[in-house]
C-alpha cells in the first residue's frame, strides 16, 4: 500500500521537460522527501481569465526565487510546486502544465512544476476533498513532506536500527496563495493563528479579549470549487 506523500499524491508524478516539448514521470516519494510542497490546484479556464493579472506568472517568479535560495543555502531544492487539475480535458491539462515552468534568458526553460497525472482522477479528487473544499480555485495548499525516520533501539553491548518508516505529510498551510503573492519572501508561508488573523489580544489571565484591537475582516471572492467536484466526479 501506497504511504506518505505517494498515498496522497499517487506514486508517480509528472514534469514538464525544459524545452517544455514533453512530460516525463517521477517517482513522487524520492521528489517531494524532505521539500515543502505547494499544491496549485487551478484549471485552463482559470488561467485564461487571469492571465492579464499574471497571477501565475508571479508564482512560477516565487518559486524559482525560493529554489535559487534555498539551493545556495542548502544545496537542495526545498519547494516543489505541484499542479492539480480541474480539467476534465485532457488536452487542457497539458495545455496548462507545459506552461508552468519558469523561462530562462537563452529561452531553454527550467524544469517545469511537477502534475498529478490528468488520468488519476481519484487522487485529484481525494486532494480537493481533503484540503479545498469550502475554499476558493485557484487555491495553493502547503504541505510538508518529512523524510522517512529510522527509530533505534540501543543496549550496552548492540545497536539496532529498525527499518526506516514511511514519510509523513503534514499541513502547513491549506490557504496560502494570498500568502505567496503577497510575501515572496515568507517561505514556507505557514498558516497564522485564530489570534493573529482577527487582530485580537487575549490575556490568557484573565480569559478576556482587549477590544480596543479592532477586528480584521476576511477579504476574497465567493467563487467556490462547487463545479470541481461535478467535473470529477465525471459528471
Amino acid at each position: 500500500a501506497l504511504t506518505g506523500a505517494a498515498a496522497l499524491l499517487g506514486s508517480m508524478l509528472l514534469r514538464v521537460t525544459p524545452n517544455g516539448t514533453r512530460l516525463e514521470a517521477v517517482e513522487t516519494a524520492s521528489v517531494l522527501q524532505g521539500k515543502t510542497v505547494a499544491l496549485y490546484v487551478s484549471s485552463l479556464d482559470i488561467e485564461l481569465e487571469l492571465k492579464t493579472s499574471n497571477m501565475t506568472r508571479n508564482l512560477l517568479s516565487t518559486h524559482l526565487e525560493v529554489v535559487r535560495a534555498r539551493t545556495v543555502a542548502d544545496k537542495k531544492h526545498a519547494l516543489e510546486m505541484v499542479y492539480v487539475s480541474l480539467d476534465d480535458d485532457p488536452k487542457a491539462f497539458r495545455q496548462v502544465v507545459r506552461s508552468l515552468r519558469e523561462p530562462t534568458a537563452d529561452g531553454s526553460g527550467q524544469p517545469g512544476w511537477l502534475a498529478v497525472p490528468h488520468c488519476d482522477e481519484e487522487v485529484r479528487a481525494g486532494v480537493i476533498q481533503k484540503y479545498v473544499t469550502g475554499g476558493e480555485v485557484p487555491a495553493v495548499v502547503i504541505i510538508s513532506v518529512d523524510p522517512p525516520s529510522a527509530s533505534s533501539n540501543t543496549t550496552t553491548t548492540t545497536t539496532t536500527t529498525s527499518a526506516a518508516s514511511p514519510d509523513s505529510v503534514k499541513l502547513v498551510n491549506s490557504n496560502a496563495l494570498a500568502a505567496m503573492l503577497s510575501n515572496p519572501d515568507g517561505f514556507p508561508w505557514p498558516a497564522k493563528s485564530l489570534k493573529t488573523l482577527l487582530g485580537l489580544d487575549f490575556n490568557a489571565e484573565s480569559g478576556a479579549v482587549d477590544e480596543s484591537i479592532p477586528l480584521v475582516a476576511g477579504s476574497g471572492s465567493n467563487d467556490t470549487i462547487a463545479h470541481a467536484s461535478t467535473v470529477l466526479a465525471g459528471k
